[in-house]
Formats: structure tokens, C-alpha cells, sequence
């Protein structure tokens, strides 16, 4: 049976994502750190991990407690809010090479380095426990998502082979997306909320969240939502200025400086969940499965 209050602990954590919201607000708004660079760096950045948390909570609660159709489509975007955020002000700006950088730098992180790090964890999970561990197996349910990536991969290389992306190809992938959760939608029919039981397939808060009366529950999804969305209204455009500032005198290139920092920092809870759910090992195809959604 789930727990129906978040736990001393899980206070603590709801606790120490919220405190990142006061210094941004002292930087963001009252100049406090005198402009630096550095120090806007560390202030916005702390805050977007923590916005990403809060994001991170409230997808993982609001799923199995709306129609299921519903949530696919709305968690599908969620999840990827801030790594967009960071893409769309550098696209709005014209700054296409470093809106690239972090949209690519994303890919390289999931695919080269997070996918082979969920089986390793599984692996070194499993012999500490004195058992063996060599692949991980998907469901047919997770075929689907890798379907529709391996799609766009393949058209992506028609990009890169004639070096333009053009609203055409803007149409195709945006086609292929929708194809994606309109497979879904097919294969998983609407769901009455399921109630507190749902709540056992996600982990820590979220999982209390899902447990909870309706008014709390509802309470806290919206705050985790309402605290995300803020601090990326309020916080990624000043971290993208300062981390290009920050690079430029140190002499490190800008393109790399966001191909990997402004990725990592967004996918870092996401990962960390998926890592989670690995060390379980019973639980390994569901933590690669957090990390294979095509919005991702």
C-alpha cells in the first residue's frame, strides 16, 4: 500500500529543490552577484535541475492518474520542456549552430552514453547481489517508441546529406512524431484514473503523489508543474547568456561549452531515475525505457 504523505525525507528533497528559487530571484531580479557571469551560471543552472525535478515528479505522478491517452501525449512533451526551452531560444535568436549543439549534444549524451550506462548499472547491480545480468529485454510495448527513433534517424541522415533542414523536412519529422502517438493511442486505450494502486509504478515522490487524495494530489502536481515552468520562463535565457559569457573568457568554445553542459543539465533527472530503476534490475527495461521515447 502506497503512502498517502510524502515522508520526512522526500520533504527534505521538495525542500531543497524549492530553495534553488530564492537565489535565482536575488540574481534574476535584484542584481544580486553584480552581473557575473559565473555566478548566474551556478545560480540558474542549480535552478533548472531542480526545475527539471519538479517536472520530472509531476509526469511521473500525473501518469496512470489521467486517461492514458491523454497523459502519453502531454508527458511526451513535458519531459523534454527544459532541453527545449534552451533549443528554441537559441533558434528564436537565430543562433542555429548552437541551437544544433544542444539539440545533437542531447542525442549523444542519451544514445552513446545513457543507453550503455542503464545495462552497466543493471550488470554491477546484479553481481553485488551475487546474480548474472547480460541484456536488457524490452517489452513489445517499448518497440514501438524505438520503431519511430530509428525513422527519424534514418531521415535525419537525408539532412545532414544535403545540409539544409527546410519547413518540408520540418512537416516529415513532425509527421513522424505524430504517427508515433497516434500508434500509441491505438495501443493503449483511455484508462479511468486508477487510483492509488498506480502509484506503485513509479518510485519515491511521485509515487507518494500518486497515493495521495485527489485535492493534494492535484495540489502537487500543479505546484511541481508551476514551479518548472517558471523557473525555465525565468532562468534559461540568463543561463544560456552567462554560460556563452563564461565561455568566451575562458577561451572555450561556445558550440562545445552547450553541446554538453545545456543537455546535461536537463537530462540529468530523467537519467537519474532511469539509473534508479536499473539498479533494481528486475526494473532495467524500465528505466531504458525512460530514456527511449522519441521526444527525448
Amino acid at each position: 500500500m502506497p503512502a498517502r504523505s510524502y515522508t520526512a525525507r522526500q520533504w527534505s528533497m521538495i525542500a531543497l529543490v524549492s530553495a534553488t528559487l530564492f537565489p535565482l530571484i536575488l540574481v534574476r531580479f535584484f542584481g544580486v552577484g553584480g552581473g557575473s557571469a559565473a555566478t548566474i551560471v551556478v545560480v540558474t543552472g542549480l535552478a533548472i535541475v531542480a526545475a527539471s525535478f519538479a517536472l520530472s515528479w509531476g509526469v511521473e505522478a500525473l501518469e496512470g492518474v489521467v486517461p492514458q491517452g491523454v497523459a502519453l501525449a502531454i508527458l511526451a512533451l513535458i519531459e523534454v520542456a527544459p532541453e527545449y526551452t534552451f533549443e528554441a531560444i537559441l533558434a528564436y535568436r537565430q543562433q542555429i549552430e548552437l541551437a544544433a549543439a544542444s539539440m545533437t549534444g542531447a542525442n549523444r549524451l542519451l544514445l552513446g552514453l545513457g543507453w550503455p550506462l542503464i545495462l552497466f548499472t543493471a550488470v554491477l547491480a546484479a553481481r553485488a547481489r551475487g546474480q548474472r545480468y547480460a541484456a536488457i529485454e524490452l517489452s513489445r510495448e517499448q518497440g514501438v517508441p524505438v520503431f519511430f527513433l530509428l525513422v527519424a534517424s534514418v531521415y535525419a541522415f537525408v539532412i545532414v546529406i544535403k545540409a539544409t533542414l527546410s519547413l518540408v523536412d520540418s512537416a516529415v519529422l513532425i509527421a513522424i512524431y505524430g504517427a508515433y502517438i497516434w500508434v500509441m493511442l491505438r495501443r493503449r486505450e483511455p484508462e479511468l484514473e486508477k487510483g492509488p494502486e498506480a502509484a506503485e509504478e513509479a518510485i519515491g515522490i511521485p509515487a507518494t503523489t500518486k497515493g495521495m487524495p485527489p485535492v493534494r494530489k492535484w495540489t502537487a502536481i500543479g505546484s511541481f508543474f508551476t514551479f518548472g515552468a517558471f523557473v525555465l520562463h525565468v532562468g534559461a535565457e540568463p543561463f544560456l547568456d552567462a554560460v556563452l559569457q563564461v565561455a568566451h573568457g575562458l577561451g572555450i568554445s561556445q558550440f562545445a561549452l552547450i553541446q554538453w553542459l545545456a543537455p546535461f543539465l536537463s537530462e540529468f533527472p530523467e537519467s537519474l531515475t532511469a539509473y534508479i530503476w536499473a539498479a533494481t534490475v528486475v526494473a532495467a527495461a524500465m528505466g531504458l525505457g525512460t530514456l527511449i521515447s522519441p521526444p527525448s
